[in-house]
């Protein structure tokens, strides 16, 4: 749940750690973890696997090792952690191997967890469902708008996800996160997204949300900013954020690309997020990104908009704390 880090006293500087991170007592507990997916005893076939683990640490998590049968086959380094674990098609149907998940927190801390799966056919399907936004929501037109789904399967990996707009094929991922960033349809009214998640196996599952366009909300002028989230709003660790950006006059008509900026001290730079303007029409004026892959830490967060003849522009910091 977001919260105010400071009370309105925007003024005052963000602290740059957590007292909590490092204090002896956190320093004793290790990071937990558990495979959520697939279960134990679960199913599995050729030629991959999606493994899920839940990983928490008031440190922060750094990466999540996945082995098959004590091989180290996949190492995730960003959330949400997923594993790809490939399967021999020489195994015998019915045997049984193990899964095991290891964590490291940024103390380098370990812990693990580990199941036992079986070989056979894989004829389950995968589950999807839409993360963002709710059905039924009244977005304005003009806006460029994130979706992302959750989808895995319960026995394989998921092979694709495809978005559809009004059952037109508009978009296709293929590793998650499962987003698509689109344009808020100029037909005021509603609109159908659907989301169809295949496996490797061509089993398949679909979601769909309606949403509505209405007219374009009334913005003030002046600069290109950050709308979402505020100064010195709080989040915990693996709660997505939703960032909302502004963009004026003069970089939507003249935009060759936005991206969103999270800067660190002492710290790589990272890139939130980055789409491309229209040489013909520009860009649109409101853009909303999900951020999900968030660990532990002090970020500012900024736009970086650079224009068709390559001169850039840069929005007010906002500093943000996730723990």
């Amino acid at each position: 749940m977001r919260e105010w880090a400071k009370e309105n006293n925007e003024d005052e500087e963000v602290p740059t750690e957590y007292d909590d991170v490092h204090t002896p007592e956190t320093m004793k507990i290790k990071p937990q973890i558990s495979i959520i997916s697939p279960k134990n005893l679960a199913t599995v076939s050729a030629p991959y696997v999606g493994v899920w683990a839940k990983a928490e640490s008031k440190a922060g998590i750094d990466h999540i090792e996945y082995y098959w049968d004590g091989e180290l086959q996949y190492t995730a380094t960003t959330a949400p952690y997923k594993g790809t674990l490939e399967i021999s098609k020489r195994l015998k149907k019915g045997s049984e191997h193990t899964i095991e998940a290891v964590v490291f927190d940024s103390l380098y801390r370990t812990n693990r967890s580990s199941i036992k799966v079986k070989i056979g056919d894989d004829k389950v399907n995968p589950m999807i469902e839409f993360a963002y936004p709710g059905d039924g929501v009244r977005l304005p037109v003009g806006t460029s708008m994130t979706t992302m789904v959750n989808a895995f399967d319960p026995n394989g990996d998921i092979l694709k996800v495809e978005f559809y707009m009004d059952g037109e094929l508009e978009h296709v991922v293929r590793q998650p996160p499962y987003l698509w960033q689109f344009m808020v349809p100029s037909d005021l009214g509603e609109h159908t997204i659907r989301a169809i998640a295949y496996d490797h196996a061509k089993n398949s599952a679909k979601a769909e949300i309606k949403i509505i366009s209405k007219e374009s909300d009334t913005i003030s002028g002046g600069n290109s900013r950050i709308l979402d989230p505020y100064k010195n709003e709080s989040f915990d660790e693996g709660e997505r954020i939703l960032i909302k950006a502004y963009l004026n006059e003069e970089a939507r008509d003249d935009l060759k690309e936005l991206i969103i900026l999270a800067r660190q001290k002492d710290r790589k730079t990272i890139e939130v997020a980055k789409v491309p303007g229209d040489p013909e029409t520009g860009g649109a004026y409101i853009y909303t990104f999900i951020w999900d892959s968030a660990s532990v830490g002090v970020y500012d967060l900024q736009l970086k908009i650079i224009l068709q003849d390559g001169k850039m522009r840069f929005s007010e910091r906002i500093p943000i704390v996730v723990r």
